[in-house]
């Protein structure tokens, strides 16, 4: 990838490669998708100072992600969750009407300030209205 002039290869030479590989993309959406995702993930990289170290390492856990992603477990789905991203592209996508509540992560049984319950414990409100339920 050296430069024409001779000078060294710069970060912003190597994302620029990047992103142009994907000018033969024939999809125009698929193709801003993919030039974005580079553009973010090498200023990503340039932010933090990513190590080779620390790049290994994250390939490795990507890896072991694949590994353990079969066709009944996604795992990388779960990363999506973790990460919040799953949460944004919902939220994204389906503007709330007043007073509803959360589709994914924090709903729709979300309450916010309710009190911490143990595993197995009952959530039957403290009142004691209606029909307890077993879940």
């Amino acid at each position: 990838m050296a430069t024409t002039d001779s000078r060294k290869t710069t970060p912003a030479d190597i994302t620029a490669a990047a992103v142009a590989s994907f000018e033969g993309c024939a999809d125009p959406r698929l193709r801003l998708l993919m030039q974005s995702l580079v553009r973010h993930l090498h200023g990503f990289a340039v932010e933090v100072g990513l190590t080779e170290e620390e790049w290994r390492e994250m390939i490795a856990v990507l890896t072991a992600t694949g590994d353990i992603t079969d066709a009944r477990r996604q795992e990388f789905i779960l990363w999506s969750d973790a990460l919040g991203l799953s949460m944004l592209v919902d939220a994204m996508a389906h503007e709330l009407p007043a007073g509803a509540t959360e589709s994914t992560v924090l709903g729709p049984f979300y309450v916010p300030g309710s009190p911490q319950r143990s595993y197995g414990e009952s959530m039957v409100i403290e009142s004691g209205a209606g029909v307890p339920a077993w879940v």
